[in-house]
């Protein structure tokens, strides 16, 4: 088109020439054309251009036709002929035609009128991708015909136009998809032909939406709800969602059927549980359907009703899903067992009860329930295992089987120990609980669903050993070192040997060598029988050259006349494996602990010599001799004796002397140098040559006395001592040892011992207690005794245990020993075995089934609740025990299902119960002269069981079991206890029939008993009295 129009342009130059050659011709204008030519298809505003209009026929010849031509818009266009001034900017289109209009352009042309040259516009954004929201600054450039930017204002073009704004050259973005961004001029038609691209993408999801087409729908008809995941703009985002349950509305997928009547605000939660929208619901109106039903109302309105309660019943039409439909009569029929009372309905009994409610006629055909419960006593609940007061051992996780029923209620829960317990269809429940040593409280709770409880309290024992009485012979009982007894070093020798009040072992022995003398005869043989060589060498005389002297030898012979001992005062030590014992036999000089009397036989054999001038006289022998009685005595004479003792369980006591020792110190004996002795006469062939003087020993031998005793102590002492020592090892090892064999054999027992009645026992019971001797050991710091001991009554009590409880290391290998006192003389460790065998002996010989009242149970002051006349019989399933295998470490008296019958007068109103009680008592063991008691300072631990209640306390408005478990069962327990674990004598050791010579009733006993704890025994501490 545009070259034909190009070729028109010429051929309308030519044609105007040769219109001024010649005249028009007539032309034919059927099926012609008619092209618009203008000069410039691009001007500024208030410049002109030229049209030129062509007529084709349809051969495409020009033909020669009057035409006209139309500037569209024409606002401020002038025409002055085929010029054309356009004033304002814009795009015109210009249309030639023949002058009435007809055969117009169909591709007229197109003129822009612009300002300032402006030809084209780019377009530039600051981002390209933005998320829905984010705001896009744009900049537009325009160009003149040389390609220079141009100020000129503009606007923006945008397509697709929803979702996005412009303020000015701002873009706000809300809705996601892709956007054709363009400039344009400000009234000018200049537009950018290659638009900028802005792709707008999803936010954060900040909302989850709910969208229902219905605003109201009658109950039970399904909806569907649109959910949706939107950003902070409302953006649709990818992601599940769905709508969220709620009470009176049924959800199925993305369907809710609405079924109580009402308005709902439906919402709906993202499938992705971790997003944390915020929920934008949609609001629905849900009407009644028709009426299908009936619908009764209880007012008061309860779970559960009690005997005696009194409801009102009332009834309504309802639709399929129970809501109220208006404008229907109700007739009411009530169930057999109620009772109507001024237009309501009493309860009489407990039950199931069923109201029935009918629509009046026509509608009869339309009925309602409902069904009310009268429910006032928990589940019943049977314990199959363990057995109520149950002795176990073995496995320590412990099996509680069971079954819980109720007729009435639709569900039940059972806790045991205060934990959940799964119970089948059946009523059955299994649980495993983990034994403890000692007593373990077992509390089965059931509960219906009416709010209703009910429990079983019940104890077991558990120990991994007990001692089996099932024997007639105490010694089957008996517990191998179960009684120790420490006798410290001030018992073996308290330094103090008062034998008018004998507490030391060391007084005993001296009483026992007080009675043996000690004193020995002499023998006929001399102990010194000897010849001194040359012991004689004295110049008599030295007269004028005359000399006479003597020399010679000393014949000694010493006897022993007799020997007497002082008594001896005794030591004892104890050392390791026995005992050090030391006798010390004291005295002074005058009085020596040790005097030997001596005869001795002193026979000279003398020469005397005689010279003249040097020369010799005479020589001639002489044998004069005297005899004399004198002593010699020892000041102090110790000896020291070690003594082992020992005895293993199973073997005899040893006792054995293992070393004996003498130390004499002081050693005197009477001089003899001023003895005079006659030296008689020489005689010289039968005639008496000279008389001798008589002359004192010791003129005649100097030093006699040091010569002598270096002759005879030694031989004196070697035969004293070994006669000594002869006397006394046998004294020490038969009758010392003896006498300690008796001492410890006291130590053995067979002891009845008649209880005192205890107050409302039904009779006196006399228990056994035996001690067997089992060990013996002797350290640095004392004498050890371990006994083997126990209790034992003929059984009375119509129950089988397994037997009396041992502590076995508390099930966990923490076995005791007690720990003495070393600086105590004398102290004495039960075993809690041994006293938990006197306990059971106790409740074996039915000692304590009591019957009590008032005047026994004076100390329990319940008058403030009203109660009176107190009366309490006792029954215990399982002995007391005394545990020292507590969490604490503390020591408790634990009772196991003792069985209480009460009956007392509560405000005047007789009323009689039964019940089980299983209590942990804290205990503390109190000495009391040469008595050992059981002081029950409070309860620890307590579970109850009421088992029958005979009287309606329910008019007073008192709470019958709180106040029989939370006050009167602790009063009755503790004074129970008291008065059933009493108190015990400590058995005396009869020292009359140790040594003969005491007087009879002679005793050692403990007395202002002191009682500690030790690691499973009882340590007993005093005076020994």
């Amino acid at each position: 088109m545009l070259a034909r129009k190009f070729v028109a342009l010429v051929a309308m130059v030519a044609a105007l020439a040769l219109q001024a050659c010649g005249a028009d011709a007539p032309v034919d204008l059927t099926n012609a054309t008619v092209d618009t030519l203008v000069d410039t298809n691009l001007l500024n505003a208030g410049s002109m251009f030229s049209v030129t209009c062509v007529v084709y026929s349809p051969e495409g010849k020009e033909l020669k036709a009057d035409t006209a031509f139309t500037v569209v818009p024409g606002k401020a266009v002038i025409v002055d002929g085929r010029k054309v001034t356009p004033n304002l900017p814009g795009i015109y289109t210009v249309t030639c035609s023949l002058p009435d209009g007809s055969f117009p352009d169909e591709t007229p042309e197109t003129v822009v009128v612009t300002k300032k040259n402006i030809v084209s516009v780019e377009t530039e954004l600051d981002a390209d991708k933005v998320i829905g929201g984010d705001e896009v600054n744009a900049t537009c450039t325009f160009l003149n015909k040389e390609g220079q930017a141009v100020d000129w204002p503009a606007e923006l073009v945008l397509d697709p136009a929803d979702g996005i704004t412009a303020a000015g050259l701002t873009l706000k973005t809300e809705k996601l998809g892709i956007f054709s961004v363009a400039c344009r001029g400000v009234d000018l038609p200049i537009v950018d032909e290659t638009p900028a691209t802005l792709e707008v993408v999803a936010g954060e999801p900040a909302f989850v939406r709910a969208t229902i087409k219905e605003e109201e729908v009658a109950a039970g008809t399904e909806v569907v709800v649109f959910c949706s995941i939107e950003d902070g703009h409302g953006n649709v985002l990818e992601g599940l969602a769905a709508p969220d349950e709620q009470d009176g509305i049924g959800v199925e997928g993305t369907t809710i059927t609405p079924m109580k009547a009402g308005e709902y605000d439906v919402t709906c939660s993202p499938g992705d549980a971790t997003l944390d929208l915020e929920k934008i619901p949609d609001h629905l109106k849900v009407y009644a359907g028709e009426a299908a039903s009936v619908l009764l109302t209880a007012k008061p309105k309860k779970n559960v009703y009690q005997v005696d309660d009194k409801v009102e019943i009332t009834g309504s039409a309802a639709d399929a899903y129970g809501n109220p439909v208006e404008g229907y009569d109700v007739i009411i029929t009530a169930p057999a067992g109620m009772k109507e009372v001024s237009g309501k309905y009493q309860f009489t009994k407990e039950g199931e009860f069923t109201f029935v409610g009918t629509l009046a006629p026509p509608d009869d055909a339309i009925k309602g329930e409902l069904t009310l419960y009268c429910d006032e006593t928990g589940p019943e609940i049977v314990l199959f295992k363990p057995e109520r007061a149950a002795t176990l051992t073995g496995d320590k996780m412990i099996d509680v089987e069971g079954q819980v029923v109720d007729s009435l209620s639709p569900t039940v829960e059972i806790e045991i120990n205060g934990k959940s317990v799964p119970v089948d269809a059946e009523g059955n429940f299994y649980h495993v609980v983990e034994g403890f040593h000692g007593m373990n409280i077992l509390t089965v709770k059931g509960f219906d669903g009416f709010g209703n409880d009910s429990k079983i309290v019940q104890s077991f024992y558990f120990s991994d050993d007990y001692v089996d009485y099932s024997t007639e012979d105490i010694a089957d009982v008996l517990l191998e070192q179960s009684l120790l007894i420490y006798l410290g070093q001030n018992f073996l020798d308290d330094g103090d040997h008062d034998k008018t009040h004998i507490d030391d072992l060391a007084t005993l022995v001296e009483i026992l060598l007080d009675s043996i003398s000690l004193d020995m005869l002499g023998g006929a043989m001399p102990v010194v029988d000897t010849i001194i060589p040359n012991l004689v060498n004295v110049p008599l005389l030295n007269v004028a050259g005359f000399e006479l002297s003597f020399t010679g030898d000393l014949g000694l012979v010493v006897y022993i006349d007799q020997i007497s001992i002082a008594q001896p005062y005794v030591g004892m030590k104890s050392r390791d494996g026995g005992i050090d014992m030391t006798l010390s036999f004291s005295g002074t000089q005058q009085d020596p602990g040790i005097f030997v009397q001596l005869y001795v036989e002193l026979d000279f054999i003398l020469t005397v010599k005689s010279k003249l001038g040097g020369n010799q006289l005479f020589s001639a022998g002489i044998t004069p001799g005297v005899a004399v009685q004198t002593s010699l005595g020892i000041e102090s004479l110790l000896v020291e004796a070690s003594m082992d003792i020992s005895k293993a369980p199973g073997e005899d006591i040893q006792f054995a002397l293992a070393n004996l020792n003498v130390e004499p110190k002081g050693i005197h004996i009477e001089p003899l140098q001023d003895l005079k002795i006659d030296l008689g006469s020489v005689n010289f062939n039968g005639n008496q040559l000279i008389d001798l003087p008589e002359l004192e020993l010791g003129q005649l031998v100097a030093g006699i006395n040091d010569i002598l005793s270096s002759y005879i102590i030694d031989p004196v002492l070697n035969f004293v001592i070994p006669g000594l020592l002869d006397l006394l090892e046998p004294l020490i090892e038969d009758q010392v040892g003896n006498m300690l064999g008796d001492l410890l054999n006291q130590f053995e027992v067979v002891l009845p011992i008649p209880l005192p009645q205890l107050p409302g026992a039904e009779n006196a019971v006399e228990i056994t207690f035996m001690t067997k001797l089992s060990s013996v050991q002797f350290t640095t710091q004392g004498g050890e005794l371990g006994l083997g001991a126990g209790f034992y009554a003929p059984k009375g009590v119509d129950r089988e245990v397994l037997g009396s409880i041992l502590r076995a290391g508390c099930g966990s290998g923490v076995f005791g020993t007690p720990s003495f006192d070393t600086a105590e003389k004398f102290q004495i460790g039960a075993a809690m075995d041994m006293v938990n065998e006197l306990f059971f002996s106790l409740w074996y010989g039915n000692g304590l089934a009591l019957k009590l009242d008032s005047s026994v149970l004076g100390g329990i002051a319940l008058d403030e609740y009203g109660v009176t006349d107190l009366g309490v019989g006792t029954t215990f399933w399982l002995p007391p025990i005394l545990d020292d295998c507590t969490a604490k470490g503390m020591v408790e008296v634990q009772i196991g299902d003792l069985f209480i019958d009460l009956s007392f007068k509560m405000m005047g109103m007789p009323t009689k119960i039964s019940m089980f009680v299983s209590a942990a008592l804290d205990a503390v063991l109190t000495g009391q002269g040469n008595e050992i008691g059981i002081q029950i300072n409070g309860i620890t631990d307590i579970g109850t069981q009421l088992i029958k209640v005979e009287g309606d306390l329910g008019l007073l408005g008192f709470d019958i079991e709180q106040l029989v478990e939370g006050v009167l069962v602790p009063m009755i327990v503790e004074q129970v206890s008291n008065l059933s674990l009493g108190s015990f004598p400590i058995p005396e050791i009869d020292l009359s029939s140790l040594l003969p010579g005491l007087p009879p009733g002679t005793t050692l006993s403990l007395g202002n008993i002191e009682i500690k704890m030790s690691k499973g025994f009882l340590v007993f501490g005093g005076e020994l009295l």
